[in-house]
């Protein structure tokens, strides 16, 4: 979130094209669908390793944690003055039942 936040390239396309943007990435479609597989994957991973146990499936998990992100990263582009990572990762920790992401 830190490394998409600092994007030079995403900032430019957020100032010219905002609503593109928006609609791109946080409606349904490609974007939400890869993003939400790759949370999924990692979660797989995560509790086929034992580090963690979740009560829903990866997929459902994977689908929401990424709402959570974009809702937090994209803050500014939703009418609040800046991002909010911390308390995106504080939000998924809580929902992981770990004590640091």
């Amino acid at each position: 979130m830190h490394a998409v936040e600092s994007s030079t390239e995403l900032r430019v396309l957020t100032k010219r094209e905002p609503m593109l943007f928006v609609k791109l990435t946080m409606m349904p479609g490609p974007v939400e669908s890869i993003s939400a597989s790759i949370a999924a994957e990692i979660l797989q991973t995560q509790v086929d390793a034992g580090h963690i146990t979740i009560a829903l499936s990866p997929q459902v998990l994977g689908g929401a944690l990424v709402r959570i992100c974009d809702v937090h990263l994209y803050a500014p582009l939703l009418g609040r003055e800046k991002a909010e990572i911390e308390t995106a990762l504080d939000l998924i920790a809580l929902l992981l039942a770990v004590t640091h992401i």
